[in-house]
């Protein structure tokens, strides 16, 4: 399944390039201003990193909203009139999950720094530690369906749309996972992981290879990351029959249609 999320978000991506760089541009230096005002000037890294997180939260579902209507064919308005129609219907919404997403992770973090702390029942400690862990994980993945989720839900309910988002997981356990690692590459998550691995002695092209997406982030990278999110989600949706089977459209292209794409094949 991950690679037939792969060839959607190619294709998809690809027949409307123009859009998703302008769109992934604009949302760029939108979290571009923020970083360097908080970040740069004042250093002031945690709250960076909420504001960060909540313009995500708070705007992706309107962004999301207009890519499903182009995955979907029903775009029928202008792209900039879809998007803020979306970001106005789901703009709370999407804070509503940024709030319930920060207290589970303090309360994760609260919990993983008690259970280290049980020096006296090292076994319960180290079994606890890891079940905490897990959780934390399982609830990283859910996050990739989540929003697509909610925007599919005519009724826009939140805690409906966490349920699915763990079944959706549990459905595709595999996927899910592929899927994380490539948007942690996207958001050049895995060189702290090497740091982490070899310490300052990272390997020369293993650093150059984890720092590349730095830049295609101006031009692709937020756009793929949702296109990613939505693909996984549809195609649980359509393998159960949930929504009509896109898989003609987008994933019976070739290598023709990619130096011709006027022609559909």
């Amino acid at each position: 399944m991950f690679f037939r999320v792969l060839k959607r978000t190619f294709w998809i991506f690809y027949d409307n390039f123009f859009k998703g760089v302008l769109i992934n541009f604009l949302f760029f230096l939108l979290l571009l201003f923020v970083f360097i005002i908080f970040f740069v000037r004042f250093a002031k890294y945690e709250l960076t990193f909420f504001l960060l997180s909540l313009i995500w939260h708070c705007i992706s579902p309107g962004i999301i909203y207009y890519l499903l209507k182009i995955a979907t064919f029903k775009e029928n308005k202008g792209l900039f009139k879809e998007i803020f129609n979306g970001i106005k219907k789901y703009f709370l919404h999407g804070f509503a999950i940024f709030i319930i997403n920060l207290s589970f992770f303090l309360i994760f973090f609260l919990a993983y720094n008690f259970y280290r702390q049980l020096h006296n029942l090292k076994i319960l400690s180290l079994i606890l530690t890891g079940i905490s862990i897990w959780i934390a994980f399982v609830f990283l993945l859910m996050q990739i369906y989540l929003i697509p989720i909610l925007v599919l839900d005519e009724k826009k309910r939140i805690f409906v749309s966490y349920k699915k988002a763990l079944i959706m997981f549990l459905s595709a356990p595999f996927s899910s996972i592929f899927c994380l690692i490539l948007i942690s590459y996207f958001l050049l998550l895995l060189y702290p992981v090497l740091g982490i691995i070899y310490g300052s002695q990272i390997p020369l092209v293993s650093a150059i290879a984890s720092l590349f997406p730095i830049f295609l982030m101006p031009f692709l990278t937020f756009i793929v990351i949702m296109l990613l999110q939505i693909n996984s989600t549809l195609l649980i949706y359509e393998k159960h029959n949930i929504m009509p089977d896109l898989k003609e459209e987008w994933e019976n292209k070739n290598m023709s249609n990619f130096f011709r794409p006027w022609e559909n094949k």
